[in-house]
């Protein structure tokens, strides 16, 4: 395994799927980040461009069988997936704050030290101030560079 705790460049492609009923919505992101190893945890840092100029801070902790996703800058969040287990946070904007509950249904990591990349699967059940907004998956490749 290719020690990593200095950090090692990577690009983060993140796919993000929206399905609330019928509709159906899938973004995509393109980024540039890095990789930390910290005994069996693994840190991927990026910023995500929300908007012309708004920009986030992400960390992505994946640690056993808990995955935590932290949010810092134009939206501030910290969001813990556990995979059969409903977990509440705070989803911090311009518009405020917003209560949140996660009800992860799969949680996937996988790296392949040959490649140098992984994939990170993430699938969900989202409500926002008491209401359920719909299933979202994230997916996450990341690759070194």
């Amino acid at each position: 395994m290719k020690q990593a705790s200095t950090g090692q460049p990577v690009n983060v492609k993140v796919v993000t799927e929206m399905r609330n009923g019928p509709q159906k919505e899938t973004m995509t992101q393109n980024s540039k980040g890095m990789r930390y190893l910290k005994g069996d945890t693994t840190y991927f840092r990026y910023e995500e461009k929300l908007a012309e100029e708004a920009t986030v801070d992400t960390t992505v902790k994946v640690s056993g069988e808990s995955v935590t996703v932290i949010r810092k800058g134009a939206v501030t969040m910290k969001q813990l997936f556990r995979r059969h287990e409903v977990t509440a946070s705070t989803y911090r904007s311009v518009h405020g704050p917003m209560e949140m509950e996660t009800k992860t249904d799969m949680l996937k990591y996988e790296w392949n030290d040959r490649k140098a990349s992984g994939k990170l699967t993430l699938s969900y059940m989202l409500t926002l101030q008491g209401e359920q907004v719909g299933r979202h998956k994230l997916t996450f490749l990341i690759e070194e560079v």
